[in-house]
């Protein structure tokens, strides 16, 4: 009897008494470090998304104080935000705020930038600081700063875009270009410039204008003909190897400084050219015909662009190599 309950008694202890073995707890171990990551993505993205909506409203509120202003005061926007009555850490640029005018908020939380414009409210990720000038090319060809639209010259057709939206590019055949407003020509005048721009060329061999200024001399313009080309008033060109893929959306992106003087040139978020010492002349966006610019052109009919362009901007100042590598990641808007 007493050797058959010490038997009882191990096996008891063996089969219901033992402790985890080290498999066992390693398993344990595995599946917690995995449902805590899964409840960190979780709770991470629903601050995201709260920050996000904290920005967007902001800005909603704010944008709507600046056009009250404008109302009550006959079309002219604030010079600034406290003007309008706006208590806020919003960022607020005004360019050209006689009738129409044009001007852009961004504002930043917990490492997130957004911001809106005149004629796009919908709160868009990234920066607006110095952007005169801003065609997304989605649905239509306006200046969405406030500028108003452009002039389209010959048939210019919705096309997907660099991002994959259905209509939100603009297929442009060679024959076709948008010009833009004649408000420009007196409204901007300054020493830096930058341009960005998505592109994708439909063939190859000829010479395909993104962006230009028609006053003479050429003020600025990006062009490829096998290479990329860049250009600012009295400054010999800039080119570039390889040029564009046919067929392939490229982002490019030139700034200019005429103080330092240096420029800079970008393909897909990488430096691809930097010099110093060509100072430039004149000023950017002299009228010539009542026409600042075109987009699709470069000075003639001849150089006009065969393909699709989108989301293309214009600021009043040289960007960084890093604005220009977030502009590239964030992609086409």
């Amino acid at each position: 009897m007493l050797v058959g309950g010490i038997l009882r008694t191990r096996k008891l202890y063996t089969r219901e008494n033992r402790g985890f073995t080290i498999v066992e707890l390693l398993i344990v171990i595995v599946v917690i470090a995995i449902l805590a990551a899964i409840t960190i993505v979780a709770y991470t993205g629903i601050q995201d998304r709260a920050v996000v909506s904290s920005l967007s409203s902001t800005l909603s509120q704010t944008a709507k104080k600046v056009e009250a202003y404008a109302v009550e005061n006959s079309g002219q926007l604030p010079d600034t935000l406290a003007d309008a009555g706006v208590d806020s850490s919003a960022v607020y640029q005004a360019h050209n705020t006689t009738n129409p005018g044009a001007y852009c908020l961004q504002l930043t939380d917990s490492g997130k930038t957004y911001f809106v414009t005149r004629k796009n409210q919908t709160a868009t990720e990234g920066f607006c600081d110095g952007m005169v000038a801003w065609w997304p090319l989605n649905d239509d060809i306006q200046d969405v700063m406030g500028n108003g639209g452009g002039t389209e010259v010959g048939t210019v057709t919705q096309a997907t875009g660099a991002s994959g939206d259905t209509n939100g590019a603009y297929y442009f055949d060679g024959a076709s270009k948008i010009s833009m407003q004649p408000e420009w020509g007196a409204a901007y005048n300054f020493n830096q410039i930058s341009g960005s721009a998505w592109v994708r060329l439909a063939e190859s061999g000829g010479y395909y204008g993104v962006l230009w200024s028609p006053g003479m001399p050429i003020h600025w313009e990006l062009r490829t003909n096998n290479l990329w080309r860049a250009r600012i008033s009295g400054t010999n060109p800039v080119d570039m190897t390889p040029g564009p893929a046919v067929g392939d959306w490229t982002h490019v992106v030139f700034s200019y400084n005429r103080a330092v003087p240096s420029f800079a040139f970008y393909i897909n978020g990488q430096s691809m050219y930097t010099s110093s010492g060509d100072s430039g002349t004149d000023t950017f966006f002299t009228t010539s015909g009542g026409n600042p610019g075109d987009i699709g052109a470069a000075l003639n009919s001849g150089r006009w662009w065969i393909g699709d362009l989108d989301d293309i901007r214009i600021f009043n100042r040289t960007l960084t190599a890093a604005e220009v590598e977030q502009l590239y990641e964030l992609g086409a808007k």
